[in-house]
């Protein structure tokens, strides 16, 4: 089953392609007011949760922040789609995610490099949208571009990425130093 939502369904592809065989336990991080890829997986015979504070009611489903989230057992895959850049303390919440995965498990990241976000990328992720309907507007989209000047064709909108929370480091820096640091001390 693909997500329904069109976001999800065009990046369900990648993550699914990253999962272990059925019928490992997933658990996605920030899985949101929509459920996330949490559906899905249980279709497919995962044994899936879904974490957030907005998360849908029902089985599949915990209504709480990660942080704050006790599983039952370490997962063999953990799933944190345009998640990341919500936390508080990304690297307590990386060091929260290697303790929470079994040795040799998959951690399948999707996330903005809000400082790399150009024109381009905007284009390239919203030709992978539904245009929004009547009334409705994608969250950080304008009409004109951050000079000032109008978008670069007649109906073509801009993206104005969200500046970093105070605070928040880098998740393109965190990640990376937490994967040389994890990489290392498993050899």
């Amino acid at each position: 089953m693909t997500p329904d939502d069109p976001w999800l369904a065009a990046v369900w592809p990648f993550v699914r392609d990253q999962l272990p065989p059925v019928p490992a336990r997933v658990l996605e991080v920030g899985c949101g007011s929509l459920g996330g890829f949490v559906r899905a997986l249980l279709d497919g015979g995962y044994h899936a949760v879904g974490v957030d504070p907005e998360a849908p009611e029902g089985p599949g489903y915990q209504r709480i922040e990660f942080e704050r989230y006790e599983p039952p057992q370490p997962v063999d895959c953990l799933v944190a789609s345009l998640s990341l850049h919500h936390v508080a303390d990304l690297d307590e919440v990386l060091d929260r995610l290697a303790a929470l995965l079994v040795p040799g498990g998959a951690l399948v990241v999707v996330e903005w490099a809000w400082e790399q976000f150009d024109e381009a990328t905007a284009r390239w992720c919203f030709a992978r949208l539904a245009p929004p309907g009547p009334g409705k507007s994608r969250a950080g989209c304008t009409s004109t571009r951050s000079d000032g000047r109008p978008p670069a064709s007649p109906g073509m909108t801009t993206f104005e990425p969200e500046p970093p929370r105070r605070g928040c480091t880098p998740a393109r820096t965190s990640c990376g130093a937490w994967m040389r640091s994890s990489t290392a001390s498993s050899m």
